[in-house]
């Protein structure tokens, strides 16, 4: 089994707010991005709580966008890929499968239009295709801040990330359109959105827009159809709460200092 949490920091100290989480969770793999934070100084904090053991899996550049840690023996993850807001590790969970994790921090709506986010989400899907073949690999998970909502075009569309909202589609593995193949990630991120999400209706509230869905589920979850038999209800969600007290309210009632919420996915491998 492996558990992992993503969060985007904005730029925020909160590694005693990480470290809390990664305690309550039982977190085996954080994934951080936008961390102003030093590395040894997130791993001193997570170090402190009750679980310990954790370590940094070096960053393959200066200017890498995420930050990766680990209470997994180090040797369990391998660096694939790291550049362009989308980074490849594999890990072997300690029931012994062998899973490919990316995580993504794709272009903002402030800064790319919607055809822009379409380019970018198809030319990180093609990456993660050819790097399925190359390693010889169909159990991936994909977690981060995609900076578009499960909808968007760049999410849905075949040729970027060809993410479903229904599991019996998504184990059609993949779909030909215009005589080109397209594999399937599954997307249980449209589970969470609206009032009976079982936590916060997204994971970014944003509501200076034309078009405003105040909430917007910008964080997300992706799965391969090899990882469905592996994942039950309930174990990918949106952290809404930390310690018993609310992570987000709304508009002027946010109160994570992030801008962001946390992500979370269970592997039962």
């Amino acid at each position: 089994m492996g558990v992992f949490l993503f969060w985007n920091l904005g730029k925020q100290d909160l590694k005693s707010e990480v470290s809390a989480l990664c305690d309550e969770l039982e977190v085996d793999v954080l994934i951080l991005a936008e961390c102003s934070i030093p590395s040894s100084d997130v791993v001193a904090a997570l170090n402190k709580g009750s679980l310990g053991g954790y370590a940094h899996l070096y960053d393959p550049a200066p200017k890498s966008k995420f930050k990766w840690f680990t209470r997994f023996p180090i040797t369990r993850l391998q660096r694939v890929l790291d550049g362009g807001g989308l980074s490849l590790v594999t890990v072997e969970l300690l029931g012994g499968l062998k899973v490919l994790i990316g995580a993504v921090h794709l272009v903002s709506k402030v800064n790319a239009d919607d055809d822009e986010q379409f380019y970018e989400a198809s030319i990180a899907a093609e990456v993660i295709r050819s790097t399925e073949v190359k390693i010889g690999i169909d159990s991936t998970l994909i977690i981060g801040d995609f900076n578009m909502n499960p909808f968007d075009k760049g999410m849905a569309a075949v040729s970027g990330f060809n993410a479903v909202m229904d599991r019996a589609i998504a184990k059609r593995v993949k779909v030909t359109y215009k005589k080109k193949e397209s594999y399937i990630f599954y997307n249980p991120m449209w589970n969470y959105l609206g009032d009976d999400s079982v936590g916060p209706p997204g994971t970014h509230y944003y509501s200076r827009r034309l078009i405003r869905y105040y909430w917007n589920m910008y964080d997300q979850v992706l799965l391969r159809p090899a990882l469905l038999d592996f994942v039950r209800d309930g174990d990918i969600k949106i952290v809404g709460e930390s310690m018993g007290a609310p992570l987000a309210g709304s508009g002027k009632k946010w109160l994570c200092k992030s801008d962001h919420l946390p992500v979370y996915a269970r592997i039962r491998g």
